[in-house]
């Protein structure tokens, strides 16, 4: 049995403010052709929009497809707890961090392009998407295909440009701060510095550079104390 992954290029449209942030589409799915039909296509999402803590004993449901969204979470937004999150911009997009899809099980070689049939959860389960819903139900075609699973990991990045703190508070909207290997502060701003530290971040530099080994020493210098002269006694 073959397993498939696919990888794909997105951008997140960037809010007024914001900058343009992307990442990866990643699928997987079996090279197992099953019948898809839509009553299958909407298992998967049902149970991905349910709350992973059980309503009685408050423990977690965990396995199987609640075991792939707290994953999938986690790889998204660099917390486990982050699972249930939907109040940024950026939560309501991505809830609940995967999607069901599938595609027809016809041949294709290397370069071709694949069509897939995928369902966002929230356009399937809240009100203001009820027309997604019944668009589903009206057109869904059955056939024998392929069942995928699509989850997203952020593109890594040298440096994120921060000038002020609004914008840095801005930059949690739609952006993961995680994905850069260096944060640029101005050296002027102390409070941005320790508002930037404050967030977890340690490669932190203040002159703007495109050169890699010119940003470690910067980093270094700073976390190592070496750009100091040696204390007096």
């Amino acid at each position: 049995m073959t397993l498939n992954i696919s990888i794909e290029d997105y951008e997140v449209a960037p809010i007024e403010g914001a900058k343009q942030v992307q990442y990866f589409k990643i699928g997987v799915w079996l090279k197992h052709p099953i019948p898809i039909n839509k009553d299958l296509m909407l298992l998967r999402p049902d149970r991905l929009y349910r709350d992973i803590i059980e309503e009685e004993s408050f423990l977690p449901i965990l396995g199987g497809t609640n075991q792939d969204k707290v994953c999938a979470a986690m790889l998204f937004n660099n917390s486990f707890a982050s699972v249930e999150n939907q109040t940024t911009p950026r939560d309501k997009r991505f809830y609940p961090w995967i999607k069901a899809a599938s595609s027809p099980s016809v041949d294709f070689n290397e370069g071709d392009t694949i069509i897939d049939y995928e369902l966002s959860a929230r356009r399937m389960f809240e009100e203001e998407f009820a027309s997604s819903r019944q668009f589903f139900e009206d057109n869904f075609p059955s056939y024998d295909g392929y069942f995928k699973k699509f989850f997203n990991v952020w593109k890594g990045e040298f440096i994120y440009e921060v000038h002020n703190s609004d914008e840095f508070e801005k930059s949690f909207e739609f952006e993961n701060i995680s994905r850069f290997k260096f944060i640029h502060t101005p050296a002027e701003d102390h409070n941005l510095f320790r508002q930037v530290r404050e967030q977890g971040i340690i490669r932190i530099i203040h002159q703007p550079t495109e050169d890699h080994a010119d940003a470690y020493r910067q980093w270094l210098n700073r976390w190592l104390a070496i750009d100091k002269a040696p204390s007096r006694g």
